[in-house]
């Protein structure tokens, strides 16, 4: 896919196809809503009519190769896109919550204490008869 030549011949090179556009490391998991809203948004425009919402009636009724019935499901991507934020920002403040709780270190330092104890026989652990 070529990008389109403005009228007066000379070759528009500030966009990149999805052909020409370099290749990112997949090297984190956030999800940039944004990027995803403004690639997703003129291609919504470009049907120059309102979408029916996926999975309702109207859009049942489409046909499977009716450009509204993948404009309608292209609508719902940016909202997944926030939704994936939303929640890994949850599991980072979760994560960060958890670390913070306790003296991690301190608890595994003393369980390997413990199991080494028990191995070298300075600790005998109790056993109900």
């Amino acid at each position: 896919m070529q990008n389109a030549a403005p009228k007066d011949g000379a070759r528009d090179q500030t966009r990149q196809t999805d052909r020409t556009a370099p290749l990112r490391q997949n090297t984190t998991r956030e999800i940039d809503w944004l990027a995803v809203n403004q690639y997703v948004t003129p291609r919504i425009a470009r049907l120059g009519q309102p979408v029916p919402l996926p999975g309702s009636v109207a859009w049942c009724t489409l046909y499977n190769h009716d450009p509204l019935k993948l404009g309608s499901c292209l609508m719902v991507v940016p909202w997944w896109a926030v939704d994936q934020g939303t929640r890994q920002d949850a599991l980072r403040e979760a994560g960060l919550a958890i670390s913070a709780a306790a003296d991690w270190t301190g608890i595994v330092r003393g369980q390997a204490q413990r199991r080494k104890a028990v191995a070298d026989g300075a600790y005998i652990p109790r056993r109900s008869t």
